[in-house]
């Protein structure tokens, strides 16, 4: 669409994912953490979103994005002339036209829809992230009341928005939560689910680790259920993979390195205790070597450092700020920053851990990195990220 679609949607966007929505809001509350600004986010949640685009809106964008004659005929085609009709056991509804909306379930309907709100961005004055239509708006400032105002200002403009494009806000199920490291402001201790990944006021992770160890106990129930029914520990991995694994990578370079991911880790060694079927006290690390299995620490080693790799070509290095020879000038720059919260984020960390890499792997195929990588990180099994420094 030769950029023409807004950097702050992800969704339905090749090379983009929930991960990297959720992270883009979390690297701004750390950066106004560190300019000591308090951030408020709302989540605004959408009714039957894609039931509702208007069909004429739609052709009207596309004809601005410059699909016009028969290319626009064919979309106008393609959406209009649509009938339904409800069938509920004997009884069948007459027919009815279908004047809104986007064909669900379709390979073109969540690129129409991307397309409908793909304006959003550039109507609101304060910045958002958008995954399909899970819409979130960011808001800063250094004094809590003006904050409120601008919130409020925002969602209010928002909502106009919404409503011009005939897309209805669902007020009861839009969330707010304000992030702040002040303890003396009395702000409400909440936490909000964005797309997933449950963020409190201070971006401790200690809800989204208890929410993922609730997850994880009842993987390790269904493990120990089947452990009785298969004899080959190939079924078991393979149900760790599905359901416990899953689990736990998601998110995992955002709350990985925090003080609750040690909780994550006795649960993902009770799994392996309950697949090779060993006592409690019975060290795993043999066992993650012999399944090879990452550990915590190495997947979060893994996920940041691979998470480097795709993107180094966009990053700073030092010796762009100067031309002098010294041992380090390949190495990525690292930000200045004042808080400890920042200091142990995926933000600092990732680029301290790949600068911790010989410099020849730098310069390896992202495919080939990941083998290597995976195949050292399996072998090491480490239990703590700091034995690598």
């Amino acid at each position: 669409m030769n950029h023409f679609l807004c950097n702050e949607q992800f969704g339905f966007i090749p090379g983009r994912n929930t991960i990297q929505a959720v992270e883009e809001v979390v690297n701004m509350v750390l950066s106004n953490f560190e300019s000591k600004l308090i951030t408020s986010a709302t989540l605004i949640d959408l009714t039957k979103a894609f039931d509702c685009i208007s069909h004429e809106l739609l052709l009207s964008k596309l004809s601005y994005y410059g699909v016009n004659d028969k290319e626009l005929s064919l979309f106008d085609s393609y959406l209009g002339n649509r009938k339904q009709m409800v069938v509920q056991g004997q009884d069948v509804s007459s027919f009815r036209n279908v004047s809104v909306g986007v064909p669900q379930g379709s390979v073109l309907g969540p690129f129409l829809f991307v397309i409908a709100i793909n304006d959003f961005t550039f109507h609101i004055p304060c910045p958002s992230i958008l995954y399909a239509d899970d819409t979130t708006i960011v808001n800063y400032h250094k004094d809590i009341d003006e904050l409120i105002l601008k919130e409020e200002e925002s969602l209010k403009i928002a909502a106009q928005w919404f409503e011009a494009n005939s897309l209805v806000v669902n007020n009861s199920k839009t969330e707010r939560i304000i992030f702040s490291l002040n303890n003396l402001m009395s702000i409400e201790n909440k936490s909000v689910n964005l797309l997933g990944i449950h963020l409190d006021s201070k971006l401790s992770w200690h809800c989204h680790v208890q929410q993922l160890c609730k997850k994880l106990s009842r993987v390790i129930f269904l493990l120990r259920k089947l452990r009785n029914y298969v004899t080959m520990n190939n079924m078991l991995i393979t149900a760790y993979y599905a359901f416990f694994h899953s689990h736990l990578r998601y998110g995992i370079i955002l709350w990985g390195n925090s003080s609750g991911a040690q909780k994550v880790f006795v649960w993902q060694k009770k799994a392996l205790r309950v697949i090779k079927n060993i006592p409690l006290r019975q060290t795993c690390k043999p066992i993650f070597r012999e399944l090879e299995i990452m550990t915590l620490p190495s997947l979060y080693i893994f996920c940041c450092l691979v998470n480097v790799k795709e993107v180094l070509g966009e990053l700073t290095v030092r010796k762009d700020f100067h031309q002098y020879s010294t041992r380090k000038k390949h190495m990525l720059d690292l930000v200045t920053i004042r808080l400890e919260k920042t200091r142990s984020s995926h933000v600092f960390m990732k680029i301290k851990l790949f600068n911790k890499l010989p410099e020849n792997v730098w310069y390896v195929p992202v495919q080939k990195f990941r083998v290597i990588l995976s195949n050292w990180l399996k072998e090491k099994a480490f239990y703590s990220i700091e034995v690598i420094w």
